[in-house]
């Protein structure tokens, strides 16, 4: 099993027991899924970011969202090396592709476009990446808002945004793709709970954002107790700071 299936397999089983209220069991499969998701991203980024002249394979839309889960767990080491891949990805994916073939996909202005600029802002990492469609206006509002101090403005741009999320969390076809197809994303819309984390570390204040799907997993997220990392993420890790120099 690869370490993207274990994580898979954990995300899964952190969906289910969020569902079924078992909250002090979340913890493990949970960190161990966004763990395993986050050392199969950086090690792809790095390996595919070494070919300058290739076509990345990372898809758009599930790709970062793998970098806004370790936001959302409030691992900013880890979540500022992947925010650096996921620029580097974006700005490849740029340079090798005419815009007809980004416009539904990394440039479509959606959420890879929100959280490459959200995390460019809250690290300083410059970026020229730039979508094919401009930034949807759900997400320019949250981006816009995302440090406000003006309650009732945060809470309309989050509530919206978050409406949004809901509308795109469906089974794709062979026609059409959506970004949140995975069950941890639909479960966990981390795009959004990595604002509250964000705004968490920034020491702004705390704001509920009157919509379930944001309040209710940020609440659990928020005072989730730290575990042991899995043995085979650790392993793993290792062996890939061993042999690929440019992973981090």
């Amino acid at each position: 099993m690869s370490l993207g299936d274990a994580g898979h397999a954990y995300a899964i089983q952190a969906c289910a027991l969020s569902g079924q209220g078992r909250l002090d069991e979340l913890a493990q499969p949970l960190r161990w899924a966004v763990a395993m998701h986050s050392i199969a991203f950086r090690f792809e980024a790095a390996v595919t970011l070494a070919w300058t002249t290739e076509r990345q394979p990372l898809l758009p839309f599930w790709t970062s969202m793998k970098v806004a889960a370790t936001a959302m767990l409030s691992q900013w080491e880890v979540t500022e090396a992947g925010a650096r891949f996921l620029i580097q990805v974006a700005h490849k994916d740029q340079a090798l592709k005419p815009d007809e073939w980004r416009s539904e996909g990394w440039g479509k202005g959606t959420n890879d476009a929100f959280l490459i600029f959200l995390f460019a802002q809250a690290f300083g990492i410059p970026t020229h990446y730039r979508p094919v469609h401009p930034l949807i206006p759900e997400y320019q509002a949250v981006l816009d808002q995302w440090r406000s101090t003006d309650a009732a403005m945060f809470q309309a741009a989050m509530q919206a945004a978050a409406d949004w999320h809901i509308a795109r969390s469906k089974d794709g076809t062979e026609r059409n793709t959506y970004e949140f197809e995975k069950d941890i994303d639909r479960v966990y819309p981390a795009e959004l709970l990595a604002v509250q984390a964000l705004r968490q570390r920034d020491g702004l204040p705390h704001f509920d954002t009157g919509h379930l799907l944001i309040d209710t997993p940020w609440t659990v997220l928020r005072n989730l107790p730290e575990c042991p990392p899995h043995p085979l993420a650790v392993a793993v890790e290792e062996r890939v700071r061993r042999d690929y120099p440019d992973y981090r």
